[in-house]
């Protein structure tokens, strides 16, 4: 006889009361958890491909064109600014998971059970095997700010290419057809 919950399935002999509370209340809140979290970075990863996009079709519109040293560095600097935003973006959602992790496990003790026991048997999460957690929390304090600092850089740098005469992102006649 096996009894399910809303996301693990275990044997009836291992399971207590006490267990059947810890399995619900770490279900329902990873569940909600990580659908709000994945939302902002999935944004945040979104915005800055976008803006490598962006620029590249700028570019591309622009090739053949004489361009001046300072729309040349405009437009390497907003790439950089993009690929930087974008992999400090990829690092900084590895440490927020870590962040979150170690906030909504609780007692390690009760959080490790849950996790070799009660669930089918795996690695443990980073939060609980990790003895300094405090790294995590100041790398992701740190790189989000970084990363919004980089992609609104590349924003700025592509406003300034723009605006020096560079052609826009799309071509007047593609507006026109609308």
């Amino acid at each position: 006889m096996e009894t399910t919950t809303s996301t693990v399935t275990i044997p009836s002999r291992e399971i207590t009361q006490a267990d059947r509370q810890l399995i619900e209340f770490y279900s329902d809140r990873l569940k909600f958890l990580w659908e709000q979290y994945l939302k902002v970075v999935h944004l945040v990863l979104t915005l800055s491909g976008g803006t490598i996009l962006l620029l590249l079709n700028t570019l591309k519109i622009a090739h053949g064109k004489d361009l001046t040293s300072g729309q040349v560095f405009c437009s390497w600097t907003a790439i950089a600014c993009s690929v930087g935003a974008l992999a400090g973006g990829i690092v900084w959602r590895s440490c927020a998971q870590v962040v979150m992790e170690a906030q909504i496990y609780g007692p390690p003790d009760a959080a490790e059970r849950y996790f070799t026991k009660l669930t089918v048997p795996t690695i443990l999460p980073v939060a609980l095997r990790s003895k300094d957690l405090k790294k995590y929390g100041l790398a992701y304090d740190i790189i989000k700010w970084f990363v919004l600092a980089l992609l609104v850089g590349s924003w700025i740098a592509i406003i300034f290419f723009l605006a020096s005469g560079a052609p826009p992102p799309v071509k007047p006649e593609m507006l026109s057809s609308l």
